[in-house]
């Protein structure tokens, strides 16, 4: 068994990658927006005897250092080349929650001989609930206007007003006061609103790349999922002939590492 935590230096900082489990296969994952690496501890426990679960902190969360205004698919495929390197493997899966699994989609065309699976929870990037003028803002208007933001809290007096006119919801309410309220976090939700363009995709295009792929996809979606548009997705990957959909009932955003074990264990 490897060392439990290691970190990568690589050309914009310094990453941490937890180790859990010790089976054969490889699994790299990554955790959803305000996490960290920690929260698949429980996966290593219910895959363990499987797999080897490589969870890495994503840029400015948990103990990883970042110093560049931004990231890119460039950074991440320098961070998955260096664990390939590191632990002598080149096939591989790769497991994503949330906006971890909008990073694995639009990785995996780059990967697409090394994968053996793909495991997509509550996937952010087809459908999330609320980000469709975020999601659809230039990047040049995006640095423009997280610079005008970066010293200002007017952003938040508008958000709290618009929820209390009812105009702006609970959910994302509370959201982005959480985050624009304290500095580090509102220059780390500017960072990756910024970086967020580098990780879009066409949807035909995924369609065709997973619909042509000879690894193994499989999505797990909660029907109770108040984030994510999960009907719709749903049938957007229902489409797609060799991916296999879980829609859950009674289950939110987030799906528990053992209704998860269960799910690959009886699939």
């Amino acid at each position: 068994m490897g060392e439990k935590s290691f970190f990568l230096t690589v050309k914009n900082g310094r990453i941490r990658v937890l180790r859990f489990g010790d089976g054969p296969q490889l699994l790299l994952a990554f955790h959803g927006y305000s996490e960290e690496a920690g929260v698949f501890e429980p996966f290593g426990k219910v895959l363990g005897a499987t797999y080897t679960i490589l969870a890495i902190d994503l840029p400015l969360h948990g103990a990883s250092e970042w110093a560049a205004p931004g990231f890119s698919a460039e950074d991440m495929q320098e961070i998955i080349t260096q664990i390939l390197e590191k632990e002598g493997n080149s096939q591989f899966s790769m497991l994503g929650f949330s906006f971890g699994a909008r990073l694995v989609q639009a990785l995996a065309p780059t990967f697409a001989a090394q994968l053996d699976q793909v495991f997509l929870i509550s996937p952010d990037g087809i459908k999330t609930r609320g980000l469709g003028l975020a999601a659809k803002t230039p990047i040049w208007m995006r640095r423009l206007i997280a610079k005008a933001l970066k010293n200002s809290n007017g952003p938040l007096a508008l958000v709290r007003l618009g929820r209390k006119l009812g105009l702006v919801s609970p959910h994302n309410g509370q959201f982005v006061e959480r985050h624009l309220g304290q500095t580090a976090r509102k220059n780390r939700l500017l960072t990756y609103w910024i970086s967020m363009g580098a990780f879009r995709f066409q949807l035909s295009d995924l369609q065709r790349f997973l619909a042509q792929s000879n690894f193994e996809t499989l999505v797990v979606l909660g029907a109770e999922d108040p984030l994510l548009d999960t009907p719709r997705i749903a049938d957007f990957y229902h489409q797609i002939p060799n991916v296999r959909v879980f829609f859950l009932q009674n289950q939110g955003h987030r799906i528990s590492a053992e209704v998860f074990g269960g799910l690959l264990k009886n699939s």
